[in-house]
């Protein structure tokens, strides 16, 4: 089963990705929602790279954290 495949299976996690760039999208109505989901995304990207000896390079990842809310957050990402 192909990357994008298995990380359609991610409940809470969209995928979009274009030639070598890849994006995990989650919602939810937590945070531990989506970063449950985020993670479980992670976890199912890492493992493909590993199985084909190939690594993400995290340096060039980053999160963008969008809410409704008009003060900050107290929780860590």
């Amino acid at each position: 089963m192909g990357l994008y495949a298995r990380l359609r299976q991610v409940i809470g996690l969209a995928v979009v990705g274009f030639a070598d760039d890849t994006n995990l999208l989650a919602c939810g109505k937590t945070t531990q929602d989506y970063v449950k989901a985020l993670e479980m995304g992670w976890a199912v990207c890492d493992e493909w790279a590993r199985a084909r000896g190939m690594a993400f390079e995290p340096v060039k990842s980053s999160l963008i954290h969008f809410c409704r809310t008009r003060t900050p957050r107290p929780e860590q990402v």
